[in-house]
Parts: structure tokens; sequence; C-alpha cells
């Protein structure tokens, strides 16, 4: 990775999010189908595209196309490949916990193999509140923005603590 503002990918939404709170919308080079928040994402290029239409199937319509899927391509994304390569990243942010949330692990980091030099491909998969503190944290480090991290971190720690007081009452 550069040692100025890195060019990110983020084959995750939720990723996109932390991005943003880091304050690195300009260094977002691209998103998936699915990132749509912060509205500064909108018109950034789209890597991804769902196999599967979900607002013009039904439930037993969209098991059977996952499956179908899965089975035949191990995935329901497609990854394109092309604009990726050409969007030159010097960081790729998705997930390797879910085959049918994102495109997979395995066809990310195979397709990072084909730039010059070594493009970290980084699995964000956080299971608790404290994973995703984690999570936004090394984002931060990876980034240049450990402290823009570390106030992200705080100021949700801090409306948690806040909602749990409040709960209490």
């Amino acid at each position: 990775m550069t040692t100025d503002t890195p060019r990110i990918v983020s084959l995750l939404p939720s990723a996109t999010e932390i991005v943003c709170a880091l304050g690195l919308e300009d260094a977002l080079v691209g998103v998936t189908h699915e990132c749509d928040y912060p509205p500064a994402v909108i018109g950034k290029p789209v890597l991804t595209a769902s196999r599967i239409s979900h607002q013009t199937m039904s439930s037993a319509e969209i098991d059977h196309a996952v499956r179908t899927n899965l089975d035949g391509h191990g995935s329901i994304y497609d990854l394109d490949e092309a604009q990726l390569h050409a969007l030159k990243p010097d960081l790729i942010l998705t997930q390797e916990l879910c085959e049918v949330c994102a495109v997979s692990y395995q066809t990310v980091k195979q397709a990072a193999r084909v730039f010059e030099t070594e493009v970290p491909v980084v699995s964000l998969e956080p299971n608790t509140i404290a994973d995703i503190f984690d999570n936004i944290s090394a984002v931060g480090e990876l980034t240049g923005r450990a402290v823009e991290a570390r106030r992200v971190v705080d100021g949700l720690a801090a409306r948690l603590a806040a909602l749990a007081a409040h709960l209490a009452t």
C-alpha cells in the first residue's frame, strides 16, 4: 500500500460505511451494487452485480436460485474484474464469512493476484459489537486514519453507553 491515502475498493456495504466514517470518501474508488450509504458513495464505480433478482422473485424462487448459483458458480454475485483492475486499488475490503452475503472471498483473492504489486485483501467479519469496533480500528490503521478510527469508536461506544443507561431507567 502507498504511504499516501490509499485507493480503496469496498466489496462490503459495512466496510463502505467505515471508510466514509473515517473521512475517506474520496479514497473510495469502487463499491458494491448494494452500497447506498452514505449518499456520497452513490455514483462511485460499481464492481458487483447479483445474479438473482430478489425484487421480482418469490422466496421459493430466490432459494432455488441461490442453491443453483452456489452449486454452479460458488457465488450469487459477479465481480467486474476488468473494472477492478482498471481502478488499481491499494486496498480491497471484503468478507469471507458468508458466501451469499457478498462476492466470494476466493473470487476477490484470485482477482487481486493479477496486480503488479500485492494488493491487500482484508476480510472484515465481525460477530460482536467489540468486533465491529476492532474492524473500524483495523481499517483506520490500514489507511493511516487511526486517530479518526479511535474517534469513531469512542463516539459509538458513548452512544451505546447512553442507550444502555436510558434502558436501565
